[in-house]
């Protein structure tokens, strides 16, 4: 006598259930990955505009000023803004003719990142 079964067994539907539990787990994964990713891709892009900003005000001013001379530090970002910024920048002089100015712009919250540049200026050849 045959019986006619019809319906999946229950192994089946467990590696079924698990099979579909890893590839969901991967999926979140990859997801929270990119929302990750795409933070700090932002957080580096305030910060390079910030600096880029900050760079082309201070070669605005002459190498007397008083603001490039000695070192600096400032905190942007208000309260409603998700990321804080600091900004160092210092001016060495080189020789009597010639000045390099260093700049940082780091992020306090969250912290660890950070951007730098280095601009050199001479009266010599007019910037």
């Amino acid at each position: 006598m045959r019986y006619k079964t019809t319906g999946f067994s229950l192994i089946e539907v467990l590696l079924t259930f698990c099979l579909l539990t890893l590839i969901l787990a991967g999926t979140m994964h990859l997801l929270a990955q990119a929302v990750r990713l795409k933070e700090k891709t932002d957080l580096l892009a305030q910060m390079t505009s910030y600096l880029v900003n900050r760079l082309e005000e201070l070669k605005s001013l002459p190498p007397d000023s008083p603001e490039r001379q000695g070192d600096h530090y400032e905190e942007a970002g208000d309260s409603s803004s998700k990321y804080k910024l600091g900004c160092y920048w210092r001016q060495v002089q080189e020789t009597s003719q010639a000045w390099r100015l260093e700049l940082e712009v780091f992020s306090l919250r969250p912290q660890g990142h950070k951007v730098q540049a280095t601009l050199w200026t001479t009266s010599l050849l007019g910037f």
